[in-house]
């Protein structure tokens, strides 16, 4: 609970830190070296205040001459640190461009040097006694601090002299000097938390034998270069001792390059300048030495940055005898650069380190260990007491950020459901809001003068079982009773308690499921009731709230929240309101059991339905009967079932006496104050007054001789009549013959379709047919009498229709029985069909008759293809009857082998009439009288004559004339052939003779041939399919078009035409080709008129046939256009001409205002839409031919459709029928020169028929 006050957290973050420091503090004095130092040499002391004055002089003269205090950083800062008794870097003679000169020399030890790339501060710091060298460094590292910040310095430059590398006695100084250059660097690097670039100067470099007679053999711009070594390692790589060899190496390098130069170029002294290299790599070990302990790594703070080692000295050129006041003018070689190109360049070098060691000044070992002990003390405790805060610390944590959740929740989204789940979280939170202080009294934010937490808590806390507890407790007891009684108001509908409904179809009145549904509701509103009285009354004591918190949340809860809870003042009672909901469920689930028990009794409903189904059974047609029998039989068996699962005799009791359970329901319900004692008795009287009248309901139906439902031994049965009626009626539904099966797709038998009957088939429908008279003379002995008409017609209608479909399931296509199979087949049907008439089925019966006389209609069909084929007195076409006789043409060489020629075609002709007149028997009257049929009937007429040698017979009539005209060689002679008539043999006589008569006279000659030959090659390639004669319309049926014949190509074949010579020809297809094509030369001939007016005068009437036009008074005008000549509405009665070649346009044009509109048509290439006019064109030579041939003439008429659309939705009522715009045009042709009127002709085939004559 403490750490949800926002003090108390501050305040144990000051505390964690303060002890933190405590610890460092005495971890620092605690590994600082104990012992006094050894005392310094006498060396003269600093002034603080003179070092600030100083350090602030300076700023004032960089912010004066360099930059301002906002730009501090763009000039760096370089420190030069000189250990030892040897003159300071004379920077100021280098050339380096400056500003001011040397800088102030108001302290010994400090000397500033500002130039415009840069501030170079200059410390001596072993010009010092040893116990202040310290202090003076810490405080040069403070005021620098506090001017930059964030970059104190950028680079550290630490010199040492030559001559003291050059002596070999001088290790231990050389040690000495590192580690106090070592310990001034860490105290830096420590201070600023930055790692530092370090730069090595050697200096004084002229007591190196050769230095300085190198120096001044250099020219002035190379004596300012640098002479050493720059680091070529990222700056991330720490310090290595083998870069100290290498440096040494590439200076000596370095040196031996450049004296070979001088001595090449300059005459100079040589002796010096070739010690100077062996000088070089002198100073290697000493320097080694040197760098190594500079250098050295240190698991407080990270390696130094070392940048570059190099060398620097006077070059001796102004070594001239100076006075004893002249002041010292050293002149510096190889520094220059060092500062200006190296230095000043890379101060963006130093980065902060990643950790760092802070110290502090020296403090007195008393207040050290004190500080550290009562720190010590301080951090145990809070520890301690962290540890026993931190325990309970999650879950107060975790409660109080639920709380303020909780409470912080809008109106809109506390539902039902959230005040439920809020309230369970808070009852769970309490514990941990109770927590006790333990040994948080260590902190100093758990104190009462800081803050009151623990009581801010509880008073939260209350707050919020007041707004949510409590409510979720009323809203869990109206939830209660919304689940119990249905009612969501107190003016709202109320529901049956659930369950009541799975006892409805229970006749017994014990152990019922519904009455145990409502015993378990009367024992919830019982357990409501105990628990609501337990949250209103508050005098039992704290304890009794947990039933009802129990009740309302499903949960316990603590005394401590029950507490809570009875502190507060009770709820408003809702008494009357969950009273009245209650009444009205139980009020309604009691309706509900009177309803199953009585009203709607099971045995009453079983019984009505039997009856019914009795009812409907006897006096409706049967649509279904196998239905309806099972309905019957369902019903009774159903009744039967229910009588046996129970004891009905609580049904047959005077009054109505309560089974335990049903008792226990009234007793309990009495007993709850929210039920009451009235509601109980108004039940009770329902019940009784609902059973007596189930009493008489039930006497009624047992009542008469005839009562299905009959007393006996002290139980309700069925009388034996129905159960008889019942057995036998199951008897009947299990019997072969009322097994219909599915319905079979019955073979398409139009046109000649062949099909066969399954005999066998048929046979197993017919004893299934006996079986079933067999069943009916013994299996219904127990149905009553009064139901056997019912049963009989319903088993005859299921038996009917079973019998069809497996008569029907026996026809099969493929192949045509032969004419004895067919018989059998026939007959087995007709019996069927006879038996369906006696079982009613006249539909069935017509229909398999049906079928029986198209399978015999095909099969005749087929017999005719069979006599047509056959191709009965034909002769042989290859031998020429002028000069020959008749007998050759029938391939016989006397009247013996004419006679038996015509005995054998004979012979033929009565077997196949012999197996018609089987087929003919099967016919329907429809179909006998179709043409197949007529013609079989004849031939068996004419047959029958023929036997009996009767002179009127047609085909002995031929054979007589064939014998007569066999014995006469002229033909002119021959006998009279029968006009052609209907007759089949006389039909068959007359083109016999008309094709003997042809062949005798010679026109199967060669010329004839020749000609029709030539013709029909010519037609075929010229004019066939083409236009003018080509159906225009063969294209929409699929057909390929070819172009259109030439004029030359029509000439060619209307000239070889007009060549053939003239004959009568018999009827077949070269007679109706020659007709057809005759009808085209008349239309032909006038586009070549020989009197030179060639082609046709056009009459057009447009708009006739008005009863048959559509939407045609849209159209207010028209125009058609032949070539350049035009008739139109407005001279309608004008005639045209048109000749080959010339396009014609036909235009018509809606009205503006008409509500139809004109579209395009994909069916319709011809025709063109623009706006309110639509236009045909036809072009090529035969325009006129494909129009009238498009719009089909076969009436007389032209007509011409167009697709239309509606602009507006509101017109769309008058679009026309198949949206289409419908007219009628007459057009007349003339001869232009005759002015004869022509009849269109009928298009002509592809091909001309073959053959060599008629």
């Amino acid at each position: 609970m403490l750490l949800s006050n926002n003090l108390f957290l501050v305040s144990v973050l000051v505390l964690l830190i303060v002890a933190i420091l405590g610890v460092a503090v005495v971890l620092y004095f605690a590994t600082r070296p104990v012992g006094e130092k050894p005392k310094p040499e006498v060396v003269p002391t600093w002034s603080a205040d003179a070092l600030r004055a100083g350090f602030r002089q300076a700023i004032d003269i960089i912010e004066s001459n360099i930059s301002s205090r906002a730009e501090r950083y763009n000039v760096p800062w370089v420190v030069v640190l000189e250990d030892g008794d040897q003159a300071r870097l004379p920077l100021g003679h280098t050339g380096i461009p400056g500003v001011y000169g040397s800088g102030p020399a108001l302290s010994q030890q400090i000397h500033w040097e500002f130039f415009e790339r840069g501030v170079v501060v200059d410390l001596a710091v072993g010009a010092t006694q040893e116990s202040d060298r310290d202090e003076q460094w810490e405080q040069f590292l403070t005021l620098c601090r506090s001017y930059r910040p964030q970059r104190p310095f950028d680079s550290v430059v630490v010199t040492i002299p030559a001559a003291l590398l050059l002596d070999s006695e001088a290790r231990p100084e050389l040690i000495r000097r590192a580690g106090v250059m070592h310990r001034r660097l860490w105290l830096a690097q420590n201070r600023f938390a930055m790692r530092l670039a370090l730069y090595v100067l050697v200096t004084e470099c002229e007591s190196m034998t050769g230095f300085s007679a190198f120096a001044r053999a250099l020219p002035d711009g190379m004596r300012a270069s640098m002479l050493g070594w720059s680091s070529p390692y990222d700056p991330s790589i720490s310090y290595q001792s083998d870069w100290v060899e290498q440096a040494m190496a590439d200076v000596a390098a370095t040196v031996d390059d450049t004296v070979a130069e001088v001595l090449v170029t300059r005459e100079v002294g040589v002796a010096d300048m070739l010690v100077l290299t062996s000088r070089v790599r002198e100073i290697q070990p000493q320097l080694q030495l040197y760098l190594d302990e500079l250098m050295r790594p240190n698991v407080y703070h990270e390696p130094f940055l070392l940048r570059g080692v190099y060398l620097t000295g006077d070059s001796g050129e102004l070594q001239a005898p100076q006075s004893a006041n002249a002041p010292d003018l050293l002149q510096p070689a190889f520094l220059r650069a060092v500062f200006e190109r190296k230095i000043f360049l890379e101060s963006g070098l130093t980065r902060p380190i990643r950790n760092a060691t802070l110290t502090r000044p020296l403090l007195h070992k008393g207040l050290r260990f004190a500080a550290g002990g009562v720190l010590g003390v301080w951090a145990i405790g809070i520890v301690v007491a962290t540890i026993d805060v931190g325990r309970h610390a999650p879950g107060q944590v975790a409660a109080l950020r639920e709380i303020r959740r909780i409470a912080a929740a809008d109106d809109q989204d506390r539902s039902a459901d959230w005040y439920q789940r809020s309230a369970i979280t808070l009852l769970g939170l309490e514990p941990e809001v109770r927590g006790e202080g333990g040994l948080a009294w260590m902190l100093p934010g758990s104190w009462s003068m800081f803050d009151g937490l623990n009581a801010a808590l509880r008073e939260a806390l209350m707050r919020e079982f007041r707004d949510v507890v409590r409510v979720a407790i009323e809203r869990g007891f109206a939830a209660r009773a919304t689940a119990l009684s249905g009612q969501t108001g107190p003016d709202g509908p109320c529901r049956a308690p659930a369950g009541l409904a799975e006892g409805a179809d229970v006749l017994a009145l014990t152990d019922r499921a519904d009455f145990r549904a409502m015993l378990a509701y009367v024992s919830q509103v019982e357990r409501f009731s105990n628990a609501w009285s337990a949250w209103h009354d508050r005098t039992a004591g704290v304890l009794s709230l947990q039933p009802a918190v129990q009740y309302a949340l499903g949960i316990d809860a603590s005394p401590s929240a029950l507490q809570i809870l009875a502190s507060m003042p009770p709820p408003e009672a809702h008494q009357n309101v969950y009273a009245d909901a209650f009444r009205c469920a139980y009020e309604k689930g009691m309706g509900q059991l009177e309803d199953s028990l009585f009203t709607q009794n099971p045995l009453l409903r079983a019984e009505r339905k039997a009856q019914h189904a009795l009812a409907a059974f006897t006096q409706r047609a049967p649509v279904d009967g196998e239905a309806d029998l099972r309905d019957l039989v369902h019903a009774i068996s159903a009744e039967q079932d229910l009588l046996s699962s129970a004891n009905t005799a609580w049904l047959h009791q005077d009054v109505f006496m309560p089974d335990p359970l049903l008792e226990q329901i009234f007793s309990t319900a009495a007993k709850v104050p929210l039920l009451g004692q009235t509601v109980v008795a108004k039940s009770r009287a329902s019940f009784q007054d609902a059973f007596a009248v189930l009493r008489s309901q039930i006497a009624s139906f047992t009542s008469g001789s005839d009562a299905g439902l009959q007393w006996r031994e002290n139980q309700y049965v069925l009388s034996p009549g129905r159960l008889a009626l019942r057995d036998s009626l199951a008897g009947l539904l299990v019997q072969p013959f009322m097994q219909v099966p599915p319905a079979t797709q019955v073979p398409d038998l139009r046109g000649a379709a062949l099909v066969h009957w399954d005999i066998s088939a048929l046979d197993q429908a017919l004893v299934l047919m006996d079986a079933r008279t067999a069943f009916l003379a013994r299996g219904l002995a127990g149905v009553p009498l009064t139901y056997v008409p019912a049963v009989m017609q319903s088993a005859n209608a299921q038996a009917g229709l079973g019998l069809y479909r497996r008569a029907v399931a026996a026809l099969e296509p493929g192949f045509a029985l032969r004419s004895m199979e067919f018989q059998a087949a026939a007959d087995r049907v007709r019996r069927i069909a006879s038996l369906l008439g006696d079982l009613g089925a006249v539909r069935e019966r017509g229909e398999l008759l049906a079928l029986l006389s198209r399978g015999a209609l095909a099969a005749l069909t087929h017999l005719d293809d069979m006599l047509r084929r056959a191709d009965l007195y034909a002769v042989q076409t290859d031998v020429s009857l002028p000069g020959t006789s008749l007998l050759a043409a029938f391939g016989v060489a006397d009247l013996a082998g004419l006679d038996a020629y015509l005995a054998q075609q004979a012979g033929t002709l009565q077997e196949l009439s012999a197996q018609a007149a089987v087929y003919l028997t099967a016919l329907s009257p429809s179909d006998a009288r179709s043409v197949v049929a007529q013609r079989w009937q004849m031939i068996g007429q004419e047959l029958e004559r023929y036997a009996l040698r009767n002179p009127n017979s047609a085909l002995l009539r031929l054979e007589q004339w064939i014998r007569l005209a066999g014995q006469t060689k002229d033909c002119a002679k021959w006998p009279a052939a029968p006009s052609a008539s209907s007759g089949y043999f006389e039909l068959h006589w007359s083109r016999l003779a008309a094709t003997l008569r042809e062949r005798c006279l010679g026109r199967d000659s060669l010329q004839f041939q020749t000609d029709w030959r030539r013709f029909t090659t010519a037609y075929n390639e010229l004019l066939g399919g083409r236009m003018p004669v080509a159906d225009p319309k063969a294209p929409s049926r699929g057909v390929v078009p070819r172009p259109a014949a030439t004029v030359q190509g029509v000439q060619d074949v209307l000239g070889r035409f007009q060549s053939l010579p003239s004959y009568e020809w018999p009827p077949g297809a070269i007679a109706d080709f020659l007709t057809r094509f005759r009808a085209w030369a008349e239309v032909l001939q006038p586009l070549w008129s020989a009197t030179g007016e060639s082609g046709y005068h056009l009459a057009w009437n447009f708009r006739v046939n008005r009863g048959a036009e559509v939407a045609a008074n849209q159209i207010i005008s028209w125009t058609l256009s032949v070539g350049s000549e035009s008739v139109g509405s407005d001279m309608p009665d004008a005639r045209l001409r048109w000749a080959v070649g010339l396009p014609i346009t036909l235009s018509v044009r809606l009205a503006k205002d008409a509500p139809l509109l004109p579209r395009a048509d994909p069916t319709q290439p011809r025709m063109s839409v623009d706006g309110h006019q639509v236009s045909w064109t036809f072009h090529g030579p035969w325009a006129l031919f494909t129009m009238l041939g498009w719009q089909g003439l076969d009436s007389g008429l032209l007509r011409f459709e167009v697709p239309v659309m509606v602009e507006n939705i509101n017109d769309f009522a008058r679009l026309p029928p198949g949206q289409k715009l419908k007219f009628f045009v007459d057009l007349n042709l003339f001869s232009l020169g005759e002015g004869k009127p022509l009849n269109w002709a009928r298009p002509l085939p592809l091909i001309a028929p073959a053959g060599s004559g008629p």
